[in-house]
């Protein structure tokens, strides 16, 4: 569930201070990833960051142009990479062969939750409950998303 990650990471980076804008893709429309739509969005609205949840690791041409148009992106995901990795200011993907995570199922909500701790600071997610606790169980993932 999209809006439920949105939300959290949307959520805590304005708990810490940020400023934040939230974009989810139509998914019939720009389809699967990070979409070229989006990252011309982005452009023309100035934003110097993106974040994806969820998508990225695949998304080669869009996250080029993201680049070349100067915005820096941070790709969230856990699908499994190529044997290179986009032109991303980041990739945080526990299924990179270079990372030692043990965990390679989390749920999305569960890497959203990770993804802004290590951004910071965790408390940003205080009286975020309700979005942390349907997380897993919308996911439908075991483990240590539980």
């Amino acid at each position: 569930m999209a809006p439920q990650r949105v939300a959290m990471v949307a959520s805590y980076l304005e708990g810490v201070g940020g400023q934040v804008e939230t974009y989810i893709p139509h998914r019939y429309k720009e389809g699967y990833g990070v979409s070229l739509d989006g990252v011309r969005y982005a452009s023309e609205n100035r934003f110097s960051l993106m974040i994806t949840l969820d998508c990225g690791t695949k998304d080669f041409e869009s996250l080029q142009d993201a680049a070349e148009r100067g915005i820096d992106v941070i790709v969230c995901d856990h699908h499994l990479p190529e044997d290179t990795l986009p032109a991303a200011f980041a990739v945080l993907n526990p299924k990179r062969v270079d990372c030692p995570y043990p965990f390679k199922e989390l749920s999305r909500v569960r890497r959203s939750l990770q993804t802004s701790s290590i951004l910071g600071q965790p408390n940003g997610f205080t009286g975020k409950r309700d979005l942390r606790g349907t997380g897993p169980c919308c996911d439908q993932h075991w483990g240590r998303s539980r």
